[in-house]
């Protein structure tokens, strides 16, 4: 299963560091956000995780990498 990279998909910011480090390294990844259909798409994506009440840690902000179960993100 390819990591999952959530962050806006009309801002290149911090996200992109991270981008830059998954192609270099040459693993499987989907930026979530920008495969959506729509900006509002994208933004409610994101917004679904960061409002998701099952979580125990919700992340700060998005970016934040998902693999499997696990989360990584600043909190």
């Amino acid at each position: 299963m390819p990591y999952q990279l959530y962050y806006w998909s009309h801002v290149q910011g911090r996200g992109e560091v991270i981008r830059l480090a998954l192609e270099e390294a040459g693993v499987d990844y989907t930026d979530v956000a920008r495969e959506q259909n729509s900006e509002e798409e994208s933004r409610n994506v994101i917004l679904n995780v960061l409002q998701d009440k099952t979580l125990s840690r919700v992340p700060f902000a998005p970016p934040f990498l998902v693999d499997g179960g696990i989360m990584i993100a600043q909190a």
